[in-house]
């Protein structure tokens, strides 16, 4: 068999002509990393933030944790945003509770839950907080100051939608991106028909 023989010309122009290909794919990649690193800095809440009530965070996975460990229980399904509603609203029915003297300890909502099929042995804090709210709403007959749901410092992750003192309530919020519909635009006339 005869020697092949290559000369080192030849070499180096294969390296120069492998080089940018292989350079591409590095610098792709880069520029994938650093729009990651810049999009990861536009979020303006950490991940896992439902809402933060007077200065205590909620947890996304412990709001979701508790939406379905009281769905499980509740003859109707409630949403994530209408358990924040009760959270938001516990510290002013803690006062109104406190005023009346009409406080519910932690042991005696244990002992409400476990009369319960299929409570959760061991409930979260955040459960009990949920259940006390909810009893406290029905001693309050829906009647909450304003003054001191105005004082609230809140701050909703806006997949739920925000705060309104005024209505009592997290509420739902149309991005702005959406617009409403004209009835004109509904009921078939189009706008940029001329003819």
């Amino acid at each position: 068999m005869g020697a092949v023989k290559v000369s080192l010309g030849s070499v180096s122009s294969v390296r120069r002509r492998v080089r940018p290909r292989l350079a591409r794919p590095r610098s792709l990649a880069a520029l994938v990393l650093a729009g990651a690193l810049v999009l990861a800095g536009c979020g303006n809440a950490p991940l896992d933030h439902a809402a933060t009530i007077d200065g205590q965070r909620i947890n996304e996975s412990d709001l979701q944790e508790v939406t379905q460990e009281f769905n499980a229980l509740a003859p109707q399904p409630i949403t994530p945003g209408e358990i924040l509603t009760v959270l938001v609203q516990l510290p002013v029915l803690e006062d109104l509770a406190a005023d009346a003297g009409s406080q519910i300890t932690d042991g005696e909502l244990l002992e409400q839950i476990r009369t319960i099929p299929q409570a959760p042995d061991e409930p979260s804090d955040l459960f009990l907080d949920l259940v006390r709210g909810l009893s406290y709403q029905q001693l309050a007959g829906g009647q909450l100051p304003q003054e001191q749901l105005d004082d609230l410092e809140v701050d909703i992750n806006p997949r739920y939608g925000t705060w309104d003192p005024a209505q009592a309530a997290v509420v739902d919020e149309d991005p702005a991106w959406i617009l409403p519909v004209d009835p004109e635009d509904e009921a078939g006339d189009d706008p940029q028909d001329d003819s």
